[in-house]
């Protein structure tokens, strides 16, 4: 039986020598920062985790180009790409924005525009979304001018501005939904967590750690704290105040964990919406998306 082939293809200067040579274990291909440098198809073997295959490096794929040299070079690529069973499309995950990119970011900046000028002048501490949080901070002892929870920090911030900062897709997504509805909506990388530990929202006991976003020193948490946690690695302090940085989300994610909060008779319909908004997006972009729910009489779910 013949040995399979893979096929690395992609845009110019998007790093396939790089991965090609890091394959096939030597340098073959040229690595330089300047588009173009392979020109035709190299042809090695490789062996990964005892799998035996033939690996080809190309040149950069221009679509749209009329020259000569990228025309050969797409040529080059194409026959390549005939010849493989696998096809690898690299991409440079810093290089340009999606359609996704776009469309969020149009979404956000749109929400954050109609809040501001819904609520200029308003004291968002009144709105009833933002009034239910801070009542219940006050009973779990917990001091909602010192410790703002994430809706009305949100909510304050662009009222002041009439923007957000644009962090990444999926955390943008998830303002932009939040802004709409005044639902707080967190954001964390599954992948980043012990799966066999599970999300709880409980209160801190002791031994469970935070690092805060940015740092790289773990902050104390006092003992009863209200804390959303995995194992004893705190993902949000103080219920819905503050994020961790291990749980951050970045170009790398691909399983992602939106909690979302409410309260029955202030905004628990707002949060249906929310859930049906988050899902259709998602699921349009070919996402699978599960939802669970908890309250007091029902106390937990997992995800399949």
């Amino acid at each position: 039986m013949s040995k399979p082939i893979v096929a690395i293809v992609g845009r110019p200067n998007v790093g396939k020598s790089t991965f090609f040579n890091k394959v096939v274990g030597r340098r073959i291909s040229i690595v330089e920062d300047t588009p173009g440098v392979t020109r035709d198809r190299i042809i090695a073997e490789a062996e990964w985790t005892g799998h035996h295959f033939f690996v080809i490096d190309t040149g950069g794929l221009e679509p749209d180009s009329k020259e000569i040299i990228p025309a050969q070079m797409r040529m080059q690529a194409e026959l390549a790409m005939d010849m493989a069973d696998v096809i690898l499309f690299l991409v440079d995950g810093r290089d340009g924005l999606t359609t996704a990119d776009e469309e969020v970011g149009a979404m956000l900046d749109k929400a954050a525009a109609d809040f501001a000028a819904a609520h200029e002048g308003a004291n968002v501490r009144e709105l009833p979304q933002v009034a239910a949080f801070r009542d219940a901070f006050v009973k779990l002892g917990m001091n909602p001018n010192k410790f703002m929870c994430a809706i009305e920090s949100l909510t304050k911030r662009v009222q002041k501005t009439g923007a957000l900062p644009h962090i990444n897709t999926l955390v943008d997504l998830g303002n932009a939904i939040s802004l709409n509805h005044l639902v707080p909506i967190g954001a964390h990388d599954i992948g980043k967590m012990a799966a066999e530990d599970g999300f709880t929202v409980r209160y801190a006991d002791g031994s469970d750690t935070f690092l805060p976003m940015g740092a790289e020193a773990l902050d104390p948490v006092p003992e009863g704290e209200l804390v959303y946690v995995n194992g004893h690695t705190i993902k949000t302090r103080r219920w819905v105040w503050r994020q961790s940085e291990d749980g951050k989300i970045d170009e790398s994610t691909s399983h992602i964990f939106y909690p979302l909060d409410a309260f029955y008779g202030v905004n628990d319909g707002q949060l249906a919406a929310v859930e049906a908004e988050l899902k259709a997006y998602l699921e349009a972009k070919g996402c699978r998306v599960q939802i669970g729910f908890v309250d007091k009489d029902c106390t937990s779910f997992e995800f399949e």
